[in-house]
């Protein structure tokens, strides 16, 4: 899988590379610049979110609580949390963001669509 990742990161990185030499254009640096701004905002959020909440959760338990964590607490953040923030990572890394995030943004929609 790890792999798999890698090649896709490195086949897509050559496109959007060869498109971006070959659309150009000031407007073209701006919405690139917005798209890096954006980007980096997410991977940042990922990272902080992750690691934050085993760090809150940690002096939770040993603070407030005044008990030990119970192993399903390292459980989830082993299994889940840690986990899909590696997934994200080479997501973040690629040029597979933008479809990533257009599939995300129609999920939304459907989502809220379908609340209403």
């Amino acid at each position: 899988v790890l792999k798999a990742s890698y090649i896709l990161i490195v086949r897509s990185d050559v496109r959007g590379k060869s498109e971006l030499v070959r659309v150009g254009g000031p407007q073209n640096a701006a919405d690139t610049a917005t798209f890096l701004t954006v980007k980096v905002t997410l991977m940042i959020l990922t990272q902080f979110f992750s690691w934050v909440s085993l760090i809150v959760t940690l002096i939770y338990f040993k603070y407030i609580a005044r008990t030990p964590a119970p192993t399903e607490v390292f459980e989830w953040f082993a299994l889940v949390v840690i986990p899909v923030n590696s997934l994200l990572n080479p997501i973040f890394y690629s040029h597979l963001y933008k479809r990533f995030a257009a599939s995300i943004w129609r999920l939304w929609r459907l989502i809220v669509r379908h609340s209403e």
